[in-house]
């Protein structure tokens, strides 16, 4: 698939130098959104050509990691320099994880993987931090435009491909690093243009901001046809159906009746788009839950059933890695990124994938962090702002996705839940700090409806 660094690779990447130079010149000058802006623009257009930038460098590190560490050790300065080094409620999680990481390289001597895994947690926290400090110094409007501007490459490369290739699911995968890469799909249709959609729809009277969340819902349409993969269907549907729902079906008869009928329509409209792939897996599912003793087998040496696209048959090679490598592999796993390296492909299972490289005490540590953001979202599915009620739904995805395609523990992911954890801790700060929380000046208006 062509993406418009193919064609235009010098003058992006010279674009992105420029973007980094003038992120370094005004960096503690600058507001946090624009720095968050920034990174968030620069890294879409750096992924959107990932044989470039994810190719060896030097000594075995590519582009993007340099880019990452970079932006890291940025970011923590900024936040260090302007007393903002805030230890939030994912801070105990996040350093539990790089501990049973470090104990799992301690075992197998893989301190390479050990320095690259620690950092994605690491940037983590930085853009927690960041969502957290933007969030409080210029509010909820302002980091939801942000991020419907930086999405703008995305789509514009999306729709290059598109002209192009023509490229439909199943044919050619739609995404903005122009590979089969299906957390890049979950992170530019969740994140860069759905929650500014239901964000600018819902929170404002005003006719720019009703114009700027038309064109991002519109957007999010056409990117869903051009090729989104049935798993971007599922986690999209979660994800609106859960806000609609927080939203709308709490309140009066109007309400419910229109927006039963929008869910509705659109279920309708996944169920011709891709139902048949998503019944076939339905069937698969139904067959193993009712009988799972016939296809589970971790001796190593079980059959290929094919069930759920092969999920089956990697849970298998997965787990007699696991359970056949001796006691301190229990507790600290079989490395970091070995499991990929051993069986020749992911796990499709964020959590098997997490107990099997870094054993019981990785899996405990991943689960501390889902549950703490499941604890803190869950608390906002009540709350007036809009901006809480669009972030609040994206724990669903993350923990209902990770379980059958698309991996959490990647920087390009990352991007989307440091941003969603952060709007969703900044919000449950604010409610426990006070019974009527300060938001953002567009919160006097949050009550009107999406069809006013």
């Amino acid at each position: 698939m062509n993406s418009l660094l193919d064609t235009f690779g010098p003058a992006a990447l010279a674009l992105v130098a420029a973007l980094a130079v003038f992120g370094t010149a005004f960096l503690f000058k600058t507001k946090p959104i624009y720095l968050l802006v920034l990174h968030i623009t620069s890294r879409i257009i750096l992924d959107s050509a990932p044989e470039y930038t994810y190719a060896n460098l030097v000594g075995g590190l590519s582009l993007m990691q340099f880019y990452s560490v970079g932006f890291a050790a940025t970011g923590w300065l900024y936040l260090f320099l302007r007393g903002r080094m805030t230890w939030h409620s994912y801070s105990a999680p996040l350093a539990a994880l790089v501990v049973a990481y470090a104990v799992s390289a301690t075992i197998h001597s893989a301190w390479l993987e050990f320095a690259t895994s620690a950092l994605r947690w690491f940037y983590l926290w930085v853009l927690i931090a960041l969502t957290l400090y933007a969030m409080s110094e210029d509010g909820e409007r302002s980091l939801m435009f942000g991020i419907s501007v930086a999405g703008l490459y995305a789509f514009a490369n999306q729709m290059y491909s598109v002209a192009t290739d023509s490229p439909k699911w199943g044919a050619g995968m739609w995404t903005y690093v122009g590979t089969f890469k299906h957390e890049s799909d979950l992170c530019f249709i969740l994140v860069m243009l759905t929650p500014p959609a239901f964000y600018f729809l819902s929170c404002s009277r005003n006719i720019k901001d009703k114009l700027v969340g038309i064109a991002c819902l519109g957007a999010t349409c056409v990117g869903l046809y051009y090729g989104a993969y049935r798993s971007v269907w599922i986690a999209f549907a979660a994800y609106v159906g859960l806000y609609l729902w927080n939203r709308y079906l709490r309140g009066n008869m109007t309400s419910r009746a229109i927006w039963t009928s929008v869910t509705l329509a659109g279920a309708v409209g996944i169920g011709v788009t891709v139902g048949p792939a998503i019944l076939s897996k339905t069937h698969d599912l139904i067959a193993f839950v009712s009988n799972p003793q016939e296809y589970l087998d971790f001796s190593g040496n079980a059959e290929k059933v094919g069930l759920m696209s092969g999920r089956v048959d990697l849970i298998n090679s997965y787990m007699s890695l696991y359970l056949n490598s001796g006691v301190h592999v229990f507790f600290g796993g079989i490395g970091p990124g070995e499991g990929s390296t051993e069986v020749g492909i992911y796990a499709h299972n964020e959590y098997l994938s997490a107990l099997v490289e870094t054993g019981l005490i990785g899996l405990i540590a991943l689960l501390w962090l889902m549950l703490r953001y499941i604890s803190r979202a869950s608390a906002l599915s009540h709350h007036d702002a809009i901006g809480a009620q669009v972030a609040a739904p994206f724990f669903i995805v993350m923990c209902v996705s990770s379980l059958g395609t698309m991996p959490f523990r990647d920087m390009r992911a990352m991007l989307a839940m440091g941003l969603m954890m952060g709007i969703t801790e900044w919000y449950a700060n604010e409610r426990s700090r006070s019974e009527q929380p300060r938001y953002s000046s567009l919160n006097t208006e949050n009550k009107v409806t999406f069809l006013s």
